[in-house]
């Protein structure tokens, strides 16, 4: 009896082995574990089956403290390199005890880094020291390897000669972006500047498919949208197994212009017209990427491009929204919405004006793993995908919509205002602790998530009392309309936050 109950143990070991699920492996060890206990005071010494039994109760160990080593490592909240070490060492450790789920949870891990790298590199640009700088130096320099720039020699060149590359002005997770020279399909044609982004994959990359999916949707994404203030697709073509997108060339961004700013004035923050006339013309994208059933995800001052033109006689614009760029002359600031690599078209179960989409526990939904720590919305911030207790094999994701886009829009308008990041978190649970701080609890629903998640298991929020409140950080600079618009933007619960719509017809813009 006894015998045949540690063949059945055994037997559900290798089924647990097979199906490679934690809920199997537990109640394999379980079992294993009672037949062992049953079992090993009357067997022989050296009995095969005995033996056999608890060599596979060790594997069983081993690979649900492969496991957990993994997870810990994916959580792991200090800078890129360490993230790195620690996975390499929990993957090899998770592969050598069989945990043969390694590769989901590898691909996962991967994009928590390629957001952790995202960080690192808007802190770095932030803080402006030398550090920073001799970083930013050495990324340019490695760039130039990759993609050498003119030279005496020659410059390169893309298309059979027709975009000549000038210089690399900006570099993502997927992409770097040049400024070229269109010389045009004809010999005759006018010689224009381009914004040409060339996608970074190579075919033994892990990661090589998701790259190219990604720039295929941002493509198609990009192709669709048809408005003044989103960057203008141009055409996109393949050389040498690599994809590249032409698009209108923008000269700065919404960063470069806040870091003149403070360069120039000595102190942080643009003038207020001028920072309702950035808010317009961004809920004005918003408004129509969310109409066309999609959600941006990436709202920040780098992904924000300007323009600045002198106005003409034509323009009705007041002139307290011109800004000064240095010479004494006034311009306006045209702004242009680009890089579409995270945004995603709305699920099946969602529409643009459901604020708050409910997604089933299921791998099909949007992931959280978006938007720069700085911007996310506090349903992005709740922790990573964990299994569903009702189904071990389905994923529980913090459910969101276009809200997340309306968020952002609210952090970058009191960046803006005084130079500063409205909530400059050192991690998501620093991050959360910010938004408390300011703003108050999180919702009943949003705090449940947070305290199921596993990720979660030992972290804590070290506030109490009533929230600091906009009105302190901004009452000096906004009126109680300006502050009203704020902090309908930045509402802990997605289903209070204003829309795009609703931004627009809100009373800061009457004079719009």
């Amino acid at each position: 009896m006894l015998s045949s109950r540690l063949q059945e143990a055994t037997l559900r070991l290798t089924a647990s082995n097979r199906a490679n699920a934690k809920r199997f492996d537990a109640e394999a060890r379980g079992e294993l574990e009672a037949a062992i206990e049953a079992i090993a005071p009357s067997a022989p010494k050296g009995d095969p089956l005995l033996a056999s039994a608890q060599a596979a109760l060790k594997a069983l160990w081993r690979r649900e403290a492969a496991r957990e080593r993994l997870m810990r490592a994916m959580d792991f909240s200090g800078p890129p390199a360490g993230l790195v070490n620690a996975l390499a060492e929990a993957l090899d450790a998770a592969m050598s005890a069989g945990v043969v789920e390694t590769e989901s949870l590898m691909s996962e891990a991967l994009r928590e880094l390629k957001r952790a790298e995202e960080d690192a590199r808007a802190d770095a640009r932030r803080a402006g020291n030398a550090a920073a700088k001799a970083e930013a130096a050495m990324r340019e320099e490695e760039a130039a390897l990759v993609h050498p720039l003119p030279t005496e020699a020659g410059a390169r060149t893309l298309r059979d000669g027709r975009f000549v590359v000038q210089t690399v002005v900006g570099e993502g997770a997927y992409g770097v972006v040049m400024r070229c020279t269109d010389r045009g399909e004809k010999p005759t044609a006018a010689h224009k500047t381009v914004a040409v982004k060339e996608f970074k994959v190579e075919d033994s990359d892990p990661d090589a498919e998701d790259v190219r999916r990604t720039a295929r949707r941002e493509v198609s994404l990009l192709k669709r949208m048809q408005h003044p203030h989103i960057v203008r697709f141009i055409q996109e073509f393949d050389e040498r197994e690599k994809l590249f997108i032409v698009m209108e060339f923008v000269p700065k961004n919404l960063l470069e212009v806040l870091e003149d700013a403070q360069s120039r004035n000595g102190r942080g923050g643009l003038p207020k017209p001028v920072v309702k006339r950035i808010m317009y013309q961004l809920c004005l994208a918003l408004a129509y990427i969310h109409e066309c059933d999609i959600v941006y995800r990436d709202v920040k001052p780098e992904n924000l491009l300007v323009a600045e033109r002198v106005p003409n006689a034509s323009d009705n614009v007041n002139p307290a929204a011109l800004l000064d760029r240095g010479d004494g002359v006034g311009v306006v600031l045209e702004m242009k919405l680009c890089d579409f690599g995270f945004a995603r078209p709305l699920g099946p179960n969602t529409s643009a004006a459901d604020k708050s989409p409910t997604w089933p526990d299921t791998d099909d939904i949007l992931t959280d793993y978006v938007a720069t720590r700085w911007y996310r919305a506090p349903e992005l911030l709740l922790g990573p995908p964990f299994p569903s207790e009702r189904d071990p094999s389905a994923l529980v994701h913090s459910p969101y919509g276009v809200g997340v886009d309306m968020w952002a829009v609210g952090c970058l308008m009191g960046e803006c205002l005084d130079g500063e990041p409205l909530f400059p978190g050192d991690s998501d649970i620093d991050q959360l602790r910010r938004v408390q701080e300011m703003l108050g609890r999180l919702t009943t629903k949003q705090l449940e998530l947070f305290l199921r998640n596993p990720s979660n298991t030992n972290a804590s929020f070290p506030f109490d009392g009533p929230p600091i409140g906009l009105d302190a950080r901004y009452g000096h600079l906004l009126n109680d309309v300006e502050l009203s618009f704020m902090a309908d933007l930045l509402r802990v619960d997605p289903k209070q936050r204003m829309s795009g719509e609703e931004c627009l017809a809100h009373a800061i813009f009457s004079d719009a």
